[in-house]
């Protein structure tokens, strides 16, 4: 990996060097504090009966054995939560917007794994033990579990819906009609894309305590998105969110998006704490993690492709249709949060998309890592490759000709996001010399004379960051969400030691070490010099509505407003040593905890301003507020804030990208694949620090190159997962993941104040390559790839029915 400096950070002192990152430590040593070390004297635990069917009826529940049991204080179910709580709000306007989700189920079951009751202990084990004494009679239900069989509507998820259309919308943009009339080559393909789940290394978690006095409530969880899904529970508790205080505890152990819909079991603890008057705990167990923790978006599309005999496409026509799982939750924010990268990476004008999500029987799905977009991206980089052979064309040529020009940028798409800069030709060149790829296409050529089976493929993807909310209003012009926003503070404390604090939670990003090498190039102090407080509170910290980490937003929003409180700050230390020193404010530069004269020499010490600012008052400047305290909320313009009439919209702000390059080996016995080089090339803008982007870069990779080859949520044609347990569902593990080359090729974003980009969500780059490489691999057998997962088994079966296969 290179952690070179470049042009775009010469201009920094900190920002951009690879600072040794201070969170590790904790970590590494066992101390950090995550909520399951969290301790609540007489806290009592909580454990869920689940259903074990994909669809059915609930006919009766016997908790009567389960009460018996020592310890058992509570057993609750979905009449309970039907009868006290509000249903969770949904998105959509009606009919799909009638849609009533509870967090236990009511009358029916909708997915396995679904909660059904929740038992309370005074300990987890007792908990559990009695979970599975509760009995539960079911009437099993016909279940959909396939997105085209949803739209027929058959079997109905949700019945107050009267169909399992959750949302369905149009992009038409430009003139896609005259460009497949005037077009030389036109083809039809179908292209899958597989569900996965999240698995973060920490499982979801809550406690939650009610006070009786001040009729509130104290959430603590590791939601990852908590000013934003207060409402939510406030809504469901019947409560004003002022009455709910939220804590993050300081370390968090991963989220990938999958801790934003564990608002559920945030509601459940409250509404059960306030019963009980009683503290009450719950962490997820893996198996609960991985069925009904958070999946991500699983997707058909029906592509029509024209294009001229160069290869260079001229229009796309897709018919995309989502399959959300059993409850909308997030969703449907994911059938618009696509449109965010509608042309990928490419310079393609005319683009028609008709875009349907409906319920299944399957788990919920929301936000994981390139929530949305990973699938289009996947989409596009199979179009290219099928392009390429059906011109015999060579698929790196393709992309060459294809890609959108650095001279364009700026570069406004049809849906007329802005990409920020970006010089994605010579990206894709300098993949291509590290991959060494003409020297690869010989040795593919001679490996193939003697039985062996090597291919190379490409995915070149664009990854968006700090959304913004205004897309929503595509799916309901009345959701009261827009925009983005995020706050932060900096402090100098009555001893001139400088303290930070940001809205954003921290899931492994080293918020901490980032945003002390921004404030402390803002002071000119080393970042060991600045404290960044960890964890958040929604009583004691700094947010704004739209707080959390979520959408690679940090390093570009909380990053910005942090730098400007630091700004600020610094202009009233100046204004306050001006007053001292006699000077004026011009005259006077920060160096080192202390401002100085740049004439004279004069100068003050940070202490010595703290001490006037805090308490020696009489020495202010006339009318000056006392305190060294500034606080400021950032919020961006996206130049085209709200959806026009053609859902076109500006719709994040940063648009960093990745060209992944994969060689691989299959073995035509096993058909099992082999990594046999995998390089990276990226731009995530001016790096805060490298060591940081460089780890978030590989994450990412190594999490495209698990779902590609690893992961898959299998489910049978009743709903039944099959796939729960690491057993059976196996991420990637150190041992498999094989050597990555990264390598970057930076250019500064013209749309975020410090240059950066957002980059911890990579785009799911690594899938298209790895499947591209397979199927490049497999031409002289003839085989033809469309899904997202590369199964050896089900590779072994096409061979086995493919004409003249073995």
């Amino acid at each position: 990996m290179s952690t070179e400096a470049t042009s775009e950070t010469q201009e920094f002192k900190w920002i951009g060097k690879p600072v040794r990152i201070r969170e590790d430590l904790l970590s590494l040593t066992g101390k950090g504090k995550y909520i399951d070390d969290l301790d609540f004297p007489g806290a009592l635990y909580l454990a869920y009966v689940r259903s074990p069917y994909g669809h059915a009826k609930i006919k009766r529940i016997d908790a009567s054995n389960a009460m018996a049991q020592e310890g058992v204080v509570a057993v609750f179910t979905g009449e309970d939560v039907r009868r006290e709580l509000n249903p969770f709000p949904q998105i959509p306007k009606p009919p799909a917007g009638n849609l009533l989700d509870y967090p236990l189920a009511v009358d029916k079951v909708r997915y396995y794994g679904e909660p059904v009751a929740a038992v309370v202990a005074s300990s987890k084990y007792v908990a559990e033990d009695a979970a599975e004494l509760v009995d539960v009679e079911y009437e099993k239900l016909p279940a959909v579990v396939d997105p085209e069989e949803a739209l027929e509507g058959k079997v109905l998820v949700h019945e107050e819906v009267g169909s399992n259309v959750v949302w369905e919308g149009l992009w038409d943009l430009g003139e896609v009609d005259k460009a497949f009339r005037d077009a030389e080559v036109k083809f039809e393909e179908k292209i899958t894309f597989h569900r996965y789940a999240s698995v973060p290394l920490e499982t979801s978690g809550v406690v939650a305590t009610y006070d009786e006095a001040t009729d509130s409530f104290v959430i603590y969880s590791n939601n990852i998105m908590p000013v934003f899904t207060v409402p939510l529970v406030a809504t469901a508790l019947k409560t004003p969110p002022s009455k709910i205080r939220f804590v993050v505890p300081p370390n968090v152990g991963g989220s990938f998006g999958g801790k934003i819909i564990n608002y559920t079991h945030m509601t459940l603890l409250a509404f059960i704490a306030k019963k009980l008057k009683a503290t009450v705990k719950y962490v997820e167990t893996r198996s609960e993690n991985i069925a009904s923790g958070t999946h991500n978006n699983e997707r058909v599309f029906y592509v029509k492709v024209a294009a001229n005999k160069e290869g260079v496409v001229k229009a796309i026509d897709v018919k995309a249709i989502d399959n959300c799982g059993a409850y909308p939750r997030y969703e449907p924010a994911g059938a618009v949060i696509w449109s965010q990268v509608t042309p990928g990476i490419y310079g393609v004008k005319n683009v028609r998309v008709r875009f349907v999500q409906v319920t299944t029987n399957k788990g919920p799905t929301g936000p994981v890592r390139g929530y949305s977009r990973l699938q289009h991206n996947f989409m596009w980089e199979r179009v290219m490759d099928m392009l390429a052979r059906r011109l015999g064309l060579d698929p790196a040529e393709v992309r060459l000709r294809n890609f959108i020009r650095k001279e364009e940028m700026p570069y406004k798409g049809p849906s007329y996001a802005i990409y920020d800069g970006g010089d994605y030709v010579g990206a894709f060149r300098k993949l291509l010399d590290a991959l060494d790829y003409a020297k690869w296409r010989k040795e593919q050529e001679e490996a193939r004379k003697t039985g062996r089976y090597i291919g190379i493929g490409f995915s070149s993807v664009i990854d968006s960051g700090a959304n913004n909310f205004g897309q929503v209003k595509i799916i309901n012009r009345d959701f009261p969400v827009s925009g983005n926003s995020e706050a932060a503070m900096v402090m100098v404390d009555q001893v001139g030691n400088i303290v930070a604090r940001i809205g954003a939670t921290d899931t492994g990003q080293s918020h901490a070490t980032t945003m002390a090498q921004i404030v402390a190039e803002v002071f000119d102090v080393d970042p060991s010099e600045v404290q960044v407080e960890m964890g958040f509170d929604t009583l004691s910290g700094v947010w704004a509505q739209h707080s959390g980490a979520y959408a690679s937003r940090s390093a570009v929003l909380a990053g910005s407003a942090i730098y400007m409180a630091a700004v600020r700050l610094r202009d009233k230390m100046i204004k306050i040593a001006s007053h001292l020193l006699n000077e004026s404010p011009s005259n006077l530069e920060v160096r080192g905890k202390r401002i100085v004269s740049k004439s004279s020499g004069k100068e003050v010490s940070f202490d010595r301003i703290a001490t006037v600012a805090w308490s020696d008052v009489m020495f202010l400047p006339e009318g000056m507020e006392p305190g060294l305290v500034s606080h400021y909320v950032y919020r961006p313009d996206f130049i085209y804030n709200l959806p026009d009439e053609k859902n076109r919209i500006n719709n994040t702000l940063t648009y960093s990208y990745t060209m992944h390059g994969t060689v691989v080996e299959v073995d035509p016995e096993t058909m099992t694949v082999k990594i046999l080089k995998h390089v990276v090339v990226s731009d995530p803008g001016v790096m805060i620090n490298p060591l940081v982007v460089e780890g978030q870069e590989l994450g990412a990779t190594m999490h495209g190159i698990s779902a590609a080859l690893y992961e898959d949520l299998v489910y049978d044609a009743e709903g039944v997962l099959l796939s729960s347990t690491f057993y059976d569902y196996m991420p990637i593990g150190a041992k498999e993941m094989p050597t990555v080359e990264l390598l970057h090729s930076v250019t500064r974003s013209t749309s975020s104040m410090l240059g950066v980009r957002g980059i911890g969500e990579g785009g799911g780059g690594p899938i298209g390559s790895i499947v591209n490489a397979v199927e490049d691999a497999l031409t002289p057998l003839g085989l033809r790839l469309r899904r997202s997962h590369i199964n050896s088994a089900e590779l072994y079966g096409m061979l086995s029915s493919h004409p003249g296969g073995s």
